[in-house]
Protein backbone atom coordinates (compact mmCIF):
# COMPACT_ATOMS: atom_id res chain seq x y z
CA UNK A 1 0.00 0.00 0.00
CA UNK A 2 2.85 2.40 0.85
CA UNK A 3 4.39 1.66 -2.56
CA UNK A 4 1.14 2.56 -4.31
CA UNK A 5 0.83 5.77 -2.30
CA UNK A 6 4.43 6.71 -3.09
CA UNK A 7 3.92 6.12 -6.81
CA UNK A 8 0.85 8.37 -6.78
CA UNK A 9 2.67 11.12 -4.91
CA UNK A 10 5.84 11.08 -6.99
CA UNK A 11 4.18 10.74 -10.39
CA UNK A 12 1.56 13.40 -9.73
CA UNK A 13 4.27 15.84 -8.62
CA UNK A 14 6.69 15.13 -11.47
CA UNK A 15 4.14 14.96 -14.28
CA UNK A 16 1.52 17.51 -13.22
CA UNK A 17 3.21 19.99 -10.87
CA UNK A 18 6.88 20.31 -11.84
CA UNK A 19 6.18 21.44 -15.43
CA UNK A 20 3.98 24.31 -14.20
CA UNK A 21 5.38 27.86 -14.48
CA UNK A 22 5.07 28.39 -10.72
CA UNK A 23 7.61 29.60 -8.20
CA UNK A 24 9.21 26.95 -6.01
CA UNK A 25 7.01 27.66 -3.00
CA UNK A 26 3.85 27.16 -5.07
CA UNK A 27 5.10 23.74 -6.09
CA UNK A 28 5.95 22.89 -2.47
CA UNK A 29 2.40 23.81 -1.42
CA UNK A 30 1.03 21.61 -4.22
CA UNK A 31 3.26 18.74 -3.07
CA UNK A 32 1.99 19.08 0.51
CA UNK A 33 -1.65 19.07 -0.66
CA UNK A 34 -1.04 15.94 -2.75
CA UNK A 35 0.72 14.27 0.19
CA UNK A 36 -2.23 15.06 2.49
CA UNK A 37 -4.74 13.56 0.05
CA UNK A 38 -2.43 10.59 -0.53
CA UNK A 39 -2.31 9.86 3.22
CA UNK A 40 -6.10 9.41 3.48
CA UNK A 41 -5.92 5.92 4.98
CA UNK A 42 -3.48 7.10 7.63
CA UNK A 43 -5.91 9.88 8.53
CA UNK A 44 -8.64 7.27 8.92
CA UNK A 45 -6.45 5.26 11.27
CA UNK A 46 -5.57 8.39 13.24
CA UNK A 47 -9.21 9.32 13.92
CA UNK A 48 -10.54 5.75 14.15
CA UNK A 49 -9.89 2.75 11.93
CA UNK A 50 -10.02 2.08 8.21
CA UNK A 51 -13.33 0.27 8.70
CA UNK A 52 -14.73 3.01 10.91
CA UNK A 53 -12.88 6.33 10.44
CA UNK A 54 -15.06 8.04 13.07
CA UNK A 55 -15.32 11.13 10.88
CA UNK A 56 -18.42 13.02 9.68
CA UNK A 57 -19.87 11.69 6.44
CA UNK A 58 -19.10 14.91 4.45
CA UNK A 59 -15.42 14.65 5.48
CA UNK A 60 -15.22 10.99 4.41
CA UNK A 61 -16.87 11.82 1.08
CA UNK A 62 -14.49 14.71 0.50
CA UNK A 63 -11.44 12.56 1.24
CA UNK A 64 -12.73 9.77 -0.99
CA UNK A 65 -13.38 12.14 -3.88
CA UNK A 66 -9.97 13.81 -3.55
CA UNK A 67 -8.15 10.47 -3.29
CA UNK A 68 -10.03 9.15 -6.32
CA UNK A 69 -9.16 12.38 -8.14
CA UNK A 70 -5.48 11.71 -7.42
CA UNK A 71 -5.66 8.14 -8.75
CA UNK A 72 -7.53 9.14 -11.92
CA UNK A 73 -5.29 12.17 -12.46
CA UNK A 74 -2.16 10.00 -12.31
CA UNK A 75 -3.72 7.56 -14.80
CA UNK A 76 -4.55 10.45 -17.16
CA UNK A 77 -1.08 11.93 -16.63
CA UNK A 78 0.46 8.62 -17.69
CA UNK A 79 -1.65 8.66 -20.85
CA UNK A 80 -0.62 12.27 -21.44
CA UNK A 81 3.06 11.44 -21.10
CA UNK A 82 2.82 8.45 -23.44
CA UNK A 83 1.02 10.54 -26.05
CA UNK A 84 3.54 13.37 -25.73
CA UNK A 85 6.38 10.90 -26.09
CA UNK A 86 4.77 9.44 -29.22
CA UNK A 87 4.19 12.94 -30.60
CA UNK A 88 7.82 13.84 -29.89
CA UNK A 89 9.09 10.74 -31.69
CA UNK A 90 6.87 11.45 -34.70
CA UNK A 91 8.12 15.04 -34.91
CA UNK A 92 11.73 13.82 -34.79
CA UNK A 93 11.07 11.36 -37.59
CA UNK A 94 9.29 14.02 -39.63
CA UNK A 95 11.97 16.61 -38.71
CA UNK A 96 9.48 19.05 -37.32
CA UNK A 97 9.67 21.19 -34.22
CA UNK A 98 8.08 19.67 -31.11
CA UNK A 99 5.47 22.06 -29.69
CA UNK A 100 3.43 20.48 -26.88
CA UNK A 101 0.44 22.22 -25.39
CA UNK A 102 1.21 24.51 -22.44
CA UNK A 103 1.82 22.45 -19.29
CA UNK A 104 -0.52 24.54 -17.15
CA UNK A 105 -3.49 23.83 -19.44
CA UNK A 106 -2.70 20.14 -19.66
CA UNK A 107 -2.45 19.85 -15.87
CA UNK A 108 -5.58 21.91 -15.28
CA UNK A 109 -7.56 19.85 -17.80
CA UNK A 110 -6.42 16.55 -16.27
CA UNK A 111 -7.28 17.68 -12.73
CA UNK A 112 -10.73 18.94 -13.73
CA UNK A 113 -11.59 15.78 -15.65
CA UNK A 114 -10.32 13.62 -12.78
CA UNK A 115 -12.28 15.63 -10.20
CA UNK A 116 -15.47 15.39 -12.25
CA UNK A 117 -15.16 11.62 -12.70
CA UNK A 118 -14.18 11.11 -9.06
CA UNK A 119 -17.22 13.07 -7.87
CA UNK A 120 -19.60 11.22 -10.17
CA UNK A 121 -18.03 7.82 -9.45
CA UNK A 122 -18.35 8.37 -5.70
CA UNK A 123 -21.83 9.87 -5.43
CA UNK A 124 -23.25 7.32 -7.89
CA UNK A 125 -22.58 4.58 -5.31
CA UNK A 126 -25.56 5.76 -3.27
CA UNK A 127 -27.91 4.72 -6.08
CA UNK A 128 -29.25 1.17 -6.27
CA UNK A 129 -27.20 -0.79 -8.83
CA UNK A 130 -28.70 -2.04 -12.05
CA UNK A 131 -29.63 -5.70 -12.34
CA UNK A 132 -27.18 -7.65 -14.48
CA UNK A 133 -28.87 -10.71 -16.01
CA UNK A 134 -26.54 -13.67 -16.62
CA UNK A 135 -28.00 -16.74 -18.38
CA UNK A 136 -26.63 -20.07 -17.14
CA UNK A 137 -26.99 -23.05 -19.46
CA UNK A 138 -27.89 -26.20 -17.49
CA UNK A 139 -28.02 -29.63 -19.11
CA UNK A 140 -31.13 -31.74 -18.54
CA UNK A 141 -32.93 -28.78 -16.96
CA UNK A 142 -36.60 -29.68 -16.52
CA UNK A 143 -39.18 -27.35 -18.02
CA UNK A 144 -40.43 -26.44 -14.54
CA UNK A 145 -37.03 -24.92 -13.67
CA UNK A 146 -36.42 -23.05 -16.90
CA UNK A 147 -36.15 -19.36 -16.12
CA UNK A 148 -35.41 -19.97 -12.43
CA UNK A 149 -33.65 -16.94 -10.97
CA UNK A 150 -30.76 -17.05 -8.51
CA UNK A 151 -29.81 -13.56 -7.35
CA UNK A 152 -26.38 -12.66 -5.98
CA UNK A 153 -25.59 -9.77 -3.67
CA UNK A 154 -21.96 -9.18 -2.79
CA UNK A 155 -19.81 -6.63 -0.99
CA UNK A 156 -22.58 -4.40 0.35
CA UNK A 157 -20.12 -2.84 2.84
CA UNK A 158 -22.83 -1.13 4.87
CA UNK A 159 -21.11 1.16 7.37
CA UNK A 160 -19.58 4.65 7.18
CA UNK A 161 -21.08 5.49 3.76
CA UNK A 162 -23.91 3.13 2.82
CA UNK A 163 -26.75 2.89 5.35
CA UNK A 164 -30.11 1.22 5.95
CA UNK A 165 -31.84 3.22 3.22
CA UNK A 166 -29.49 1.65 0.67
CA UNK A 167 -30.17 -1.83 2.07
CA UNK A 168 -33.93 -1.25 1.87
CA UNK A 169 -33.75 -0.18 -1.78
CA UNK A 170 -31.57 -3.16 -2.69
CA UNK A 171 -34.02 -5.52 -0.97
CA UNK A 172 -36.93 -4.02 -2.94
CA UNK A 173 -35.00 -4.42 -6.19
CA UNK A 174 -34.19 -8.07 -5.40
CA UNK A 175 -37.75 -8.93 -4.38
CA UNK A 176 -39.03 -7.54 -7.67
CA UNK A 177 -37.01 -10.24 -9.44
CA UNK A 178 -38.96 -13.04 -7.70
CA UNK A 179 -35.82 -15.13 -7.06
CA UNK A 180 -35.78 -18.77 -6.07
CA UNK A 181 -32.58 -18.20 -4.09
CA UNK A 182 -30.78 -15.09 -2.91
CA UNK A 183 -27.04 -15.62 -2.45
CA UNK A 184 -25.06 -13.16 -0.32
CA UNK A 185 -21.35 -13.67 -0.95
CA UNK A 186 -19.72 -11.80 1.92
CA UNK A 187 -18.40 -8.41 3.00
CA UNK A 188 -21.85 -7.27 4.03
CA UNK A 189 -20.72 -4.93 6.79
CA UNK A 190 -18.07 -2.45 7.93
CA UNK A 191 -18.44 -1.61 11.60
CA UNK A 192 -19.51 -2.96 14.96
CA UNK A 193 -22.91 -4.53 15.50
CA UNK A 194 -23.79 -1.86 18.08
CA UNK A 195 -23.21 0.96 15.60
CA UNK A 196 -24.40 -0.58 12.34
CA UNK A 197 -26.73 -3.44 13.33
CA UNK A 198 -29.94 -1.42 12.98
CA UNK A 199 -29.08 -0.59 9.36
CA UNK A 200 -29.95 -4.18 8.39
CA UNK A 201 -33.59 -4.29 9.53
CA UNK A 202 -34.73 -4.37 5.88
CA UNK A 203 -32.75 -7.56 5.30
CA UNK A 204 -35.57 -9.48 7.00
CA UNK A 205 -37.83 -8.49 4.08
CA UNK A 206 -35.80 -10.38 1.49
CA UNK A 207 -38.08 -12.83 -0.29
CA UNK A 208 -37.03 -16.01 -2.07
CA UNK A 209 -39.18 -18.99 -2.93
CA UNK A 210 -36.48 -21.43 -1.79
CA UNK A 211 -33.87 -19.78 0.43
CA UNK A 212 -31.74 -16.77 1.32
CA UNK A 213 -28.18 -18.07 1.69
CA UNK A 214 -24.98 -16.39 2.80
CA UNK A 215 -21.26 -16.93 3.25
CA UNK A 216 -18.82 -14.81 5.21
CA UNK A 217 -16.30 -12.42 3.66
CA UNK A 218 -13.09 -11.14 5.19
CA UNK A 219 -14.77 -7.98 6.53
CA UNK A 220 -17.18 -10.01 8.66
CA UNK A 221 -14.17 -11.29 10.58
CA UNK A 222 -12.72 -7.80 10.93
CA UNK A 223 -16.01 -6.66 12.50
CA UNK A 224 -16.79 -9.65 14.76
CA UNK A 225 -18.10 -12.52 12.71
CA UNK A 226 -20.19 -14.49 15.23
CA UNK A 227 -22.57 -11.72 16.41
CA UNK A 228 -23.00 -10.50 12.85
CA UNK A 229 -23.86 -13.95 11.52
CA UNK A 230 -26.29 -14.42 14.42
CA UNK A 231 -27.99 -11.12 13.51
CA UNK A 232 -28.21 -11.97 9.82
CA UNK A 233 -29.63 -15.39 10.59
CA UNK A 234 -32.31 -13.77 12.76
CA UNK A 235 -33.18 -11.79 9.63
CA UNK A 236 -33.61 -15.03 7.70
CA UNK A 237 -30.20 -15.52 6.06
CA UNK A 238 -28.95 -19.11 6.22
CA UNK A 239 -25.14 -18.98 6.44
CA UNK A 240 -23.19 -21.92 5.02
CA UNK A 241 -19.94 -22.97 6.68
CA UNK A 242 -18.42 -25.72 4.50
CA UNK A 243 -21.88 -27.17 3.94
CA UNK A 244 -24.54 -27.37 1.28
CA UNK A 245 -28.26 -27.21 0.59
CA UNK A 246 -30.02 -29.35 -2.03
CA UNK A 247 -33.18 -28.32 -3.87
CA UNK A 248 -35.21 -30.99 -5.70
CA UNK A 249 -37.77 -30.61 -8.45
CA UNK A 250 -38.92 -33.13 -11.10
CA UNK A 251 -36.06 -35.54 -10.33
CA UNK A 252 -33.55 -32.69 -10.81
CA UNK A 253 -31.22 -31.78 -7.93
CA UNK A 254 -29.60 -28.37 -7.58
CA UNK A 255 -26.88 -28.22 -4.95
CA UNK A 256 -25.63 -24.92 -3.49
CA UNK A 257 -22.40 -25.12 -1.50
CA UNK A 258 -21.03 -22.40 0.76
CA UNK A 259 -17.47 -21.71 1.98
CA UNK A 260 -16.59 -19.31 4.81
CA UNK A 261 -13.80 -16.84 4.16
CA UNK A 262 -11.74 -18.35 6.97
CA UNK A 263 -11.40 -22.08 7.50
CA UNK A 264 -12.69 -23.00 4.05
CA UNK A 265 -12.71 -26.76 3.46
CA UNK A 266 -13.73 -27.51 -0.10
CA UNK A 267 -13.60 -31.29 0.35
CA UNK A 268 -16.00 -31.23 3.31
CA UNK A 269 -18.28 -28.72 1.62
CA UNK A 270 -18.64 -30.81 -1.53
CA UNK A 271 -19.08 -34.12 0.25
CA UNK A 272 -22.43 -35.82 0.60
CA UNK A 273 -25.20 -36.17 -1.93
CA UNK A 274 -24.34 -35.49 -5.55
CA UNK A 275 -26.51 -33.30 -7.75
CA UNK A 276 -27.28 -32.55 -11.39
CA UNK A 277 -25.95 -29.01 -11.02
CA UNK A 278 -23.61 -27.75 -8.30
CA UNK A 279 -23.13 -24.08 -7.47
CA UNK A 280 -20.38 -22.88 -5.13
CA UNK A 281 -20.62 -19.66 -3.10
CA UNK A 282 -17.25 -18.25 -2.03
CA UNK A 283 -16.37 -14.68 -1.17
CA UNK A 284 -12.97 -14.88 -2.87
CA UNK A 285 -12.78 -16.20 -6.43
CA UNK A 286 -9.38 -17.90 -6.02
CA UNK A 287 -10.90 -21.18 -4.81
CA UNK A 288 -12.54 -21.72 -8.20
CA UNK A 289 -9.29 -23.11 -9.61
CA UNK A 290 -9.56 -26.04 -7.20
CA UNK A 291 -13.32 -26.58 -7.41
CA UNK A 292 -13.48 -29.79 -9.45
CA UNK A 293 -17.03 -31.04 -9.78
CA UNK A 294 -18.53 -27.56 -9.44
CA UNK A 295 -20.54 -26.24 -12.38
CA UNK A 296 -20.67 -22.59 -11.34
CA UNK A 297 -18.73 -20.62 -8.72
CA UNK A 298 -20.07 -17.21 -7.67
CA UNK A 299 -17.89 -14.81 -5.73
CA UNK A 300 -17.04 -11.16 -5.14
CA UNK A 301 -14.25 -9.54 -3.09
CA UNK A 302 -12.52 -7.72 -5.97
CA UNK A 303 -15.11 -4.99 -6.59
CA UNK A 304 -14.15 -5.53 -10.22
CA UNK A 305 -11.07 -3.44 -9.51
CA UNK A 306 -13.37 -0.43 -8.84
CA UNK A 307 -11.59 1.45 -11.67
CA UNK A 308 -11.06 -0.31 -14.98
CA UNK A 309 -7.39 0.62 -15.25
CA UNK A 310 -6.66 -0.91 -11.83
CA UNK A 311 -7.84 -4.38 -12.88
CA UNK A 312 -4.40 -5.51 -14.11
CA UNK A 313 -2.91 -4.48 -10.76
CA UNK A 314 -5.27 -6.54 -8.61
CA UNK A 315 -5.55 -9.48 -11.00
CA UNK A 316 -2.45 -11.36 -9.71
CA UNK A 317 -3.76 -11.14 -6.14
CA UNK A 318 -7.06 -12.78 -7.13
CA UNK A 319 -5.86 -15.69 -9.26
CA UNK A 320 -6.54 -13.55 -12.36
CA UNK A 321 -10.29 -13.58 -11.65
CA UNK A 322 -11.44 -9.98 -11.31
CA UNK A 323 -14.76 -9.19 -12.99
CA UNK A 324 -17.48 -11.03 -14.88
CA UNK A 325 -17.63 -14.57 -16.24
CA UNK A 326 -14.64 -16.86 -16.66
CA UNK A 327 -14.30 -20.40 -18.00
CA UNK A 328 -11.97 -22.83 -16.22
CA UNK A 329 -11.96 -26.04 -18.21
CA UNK A 330 -15.65 -27.06 -18.19
CA UNK A 331 -16.50 -24.91 -15.15
CA UNK A 332 -17.95 -21.41 -14.93
CA UNK A 333 -16.73 -18.75 -12.50
CA UNK A 334 -18.55 -15.49 -11.98
CA UNK A 335 -16.94 -12.59 -10.10
CA UNK A 336 -19.38 -9.84 -9.12
CA UNK A 337 -18.29 -6.21 -9.24
CA UNK A 338 -20.11 -5.85 -5.93
CA UNK A 339 -23.46 -4.40 -4.95
CA UNK A 340 -22.08 -1.71 -2.65
CA UNK A 341 -18.65 -0.14 -2.22
CA UNK A 342 -16.00 -0.12 0.49
CA UNK A 343 -15.78 3.31 2.11
CA UNK A 344 -11.97 3.27 1.78
CA UNK A 345 -12.19 3.16 -2.03
CA UNK A 346 -15.61 4.57 -2.72
CA UNK A 347 -15.25 5.61 -6.36
CA UNK A 348 -15.99 3.49 -9.42
CA UNK A 349 -14.76 4.29 -12.91
CA UNK A 350 -15.97 2.07 -15.74
CA UNK A 351 -16.80 -0.79 -13.36
CA UNK A 352 -20.47 -0.46 -12.35
CA UNK A 353 -21.91 -1.99 -9.20
CA UNK A 354 -24.43 -4.74 -9.79
CA UNK A 355 -27.20 -6.95 -8.52
CA UNK A 356 -26.52 -10.18 -10.39
CA UNK A 357 -29.45 -12.30 -11.56
CA UNK A 358 -28.50 -15.76 -12.84
CA UNK A 359 -31.24 -17.27 -15.00
CA UNK A 360 -31.22 -21.04 -15.57
CA UNK A 361 -31.81 -21.93 -19.21
CA UNK A 362 -31.61 -25.20 -21.19
CA UNK A 363 -28.98 -25.77 -23.88
CA UNK A 364 -29.94 -24.34 -27.29
CA UNK A 365 -31.83 -26.69 -29.55
CA UNK A 366 -29.79 -28.33 -32.27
Amino acid sequence: MLTFELILLVYAFISLVLPLPWRWYGKVVALLVIALVDSKLHLYNFFGTRLDPNLPLPIILLLEILFATLIIAVFLAMLKDVLLLCFYVVTLICRRKFRPWPAKWLSLGIVLVALGQASYGTFSQFAVPDVKVVPIVVNNLPASLQGTRLVQLSDLHVGPLLKGEFVSKVVSQVNALNPAVVMITGDVVDGSIDEVGAEFDALAKLQASWDVLGVTGNHEYYCGMEPWVALFERHGVDFLFNESRIYRQDNFKLKIVGLPDRGADLTTALSGEQADFTLLMSHRPNIAWQADGVDLTVSGHTHGGAMFFLQPLISPYNAHLVSGMYHINDRLVYVSNGTGIWSNYACRFGVPAEITCFVLVPPPAR
